[in-house]
């Protein structure tokens, strides 16, 4: 399993950050999932199509998991897949 390394700010957090597009260019929102399980399936908040970013609470020497829902106008749902990462 391969993970990226990242180190937390002085408030013990880290930024995820994403891009999405869409054919009909009518993103209205993202769901952002987040957990220390595979697949994350606590969902971290809902954000408005320009919110493109998140800060999260984290906790050194562990693992976690991510993903983004890509929510349309009508309604349609798109996965990135998921992401991880390991807090130094």
């Amino acid at each position: 399993e391969s993970s990226d390394k990242v180190f937390k700010d002085l408030n013990n957090e880290v930024t995820l950050s994403w891009s999405a597009s869409d054919l009909d260019n009518d993103i209205v929102s993202y769901e952002v999932y987040f957990s220390v399980e595979t697949p994350p399936t606590d969902l971290a908040a809902t954000l408005q199509s320009t919110v493109t970013s998140m800060k999260v609470s984290v906790t050194a020497d562990t693992v976690y998991y991510w993903k983004i829902v890509v929510i349309d106008a009508e309604g349609n749902k798109s996965d990135t897949g998921i992401y991880n990462f390991k807090v130094l």
